[in-house]
């Protein structure tokens, strides 16, 4: 059986778009994470020297492990 080139090429280039980010999706990724516990260690050092847990961590212990989707 042969392959359409016309219809392997458009499979190529989907593929490809499959595997980059666009930019808005981008940016709205970089949005979310300035507000990770990773992006703000002297938020969570503070924390921490007070003997407290972040809030995700709070919401972590609440939950079964890897139920809880943000």
């Amino acid at each position: 059986m042969r392959v359409n080139p016309d219809y392997a090429a458009g499979v190529r280039s989907r593929d490809k778009d499959i595997e980059s980010v666009r930019a808005d999706l981008a940016e709205v990724i970089e949005r979310h994470e300035v507000g990770l516990d990773a992006a703000r260690p002297d938020a969570v050092a503070r924390r921490r020297k007070t003997g407290q847990l972040t809030a995700r961590e709070n919401i972590e212990a609440l939950c079964d492990a890897g139920t809880f989707v943000e």
